[in-house]
């Protein structure tokens, strides 16, 4: 399924959705996408989520980054544990602080992952 510049399957345990290639995101449009995959995956009643953004161009302030953690836990991600493929942020500082916030103040499972088989792994635990 294709659905704003979303690639979205599924698997028996994973969402697995792909940012395609050449979309934009950016603090107009990232807590309307992070609220558009997550009812999603509420909807299909899948809890490990897997998003690549490998392609996409990422404009996102780190402020917004914050803002997306506390969307999560607004939008009751109890249970849920998110990998996050996005090589150019997988050791970066922004992706380390979102996911402390995420970890430790939310108490959300999410991470960073530079590659695929890497982030299915930890999801997978």
């Amino acid at each position: 399924m294709i659905e704003h510049g979303l690639t979205i399957t599924e698997t028996e345990w994973i969402m697995y959705v792909v940012i395609d290639k050449g979309v934009i995101l950016d603090d107009s449009n990232f807590l309307q996408k992070i609220e558009f995959v997550i009812n999603k995956c509420k909807e299909k009643n899948k809890t490990r989520l897997l998003v690549d953004t490998s392609a996409a161009i990422r404009k996102v302030s780190v402020m917004k980054l914050f803002d997306g953690t506390k969307l999560l836990q607004k939008l009751g991600v109890v249970g849920f544990k998110i990998a996050i493929i996005s090589p150019q942020l997988a050791e970066h500082e922004d992706s380390k602080f979102v996911e402390n916030v995420a970890n430790f103040s939310i108490h959300i499972p999410l991470q960073y992952f530079k590659n695929k088989d890497k982030a299915l792994e930890w999801l997978l635990k």
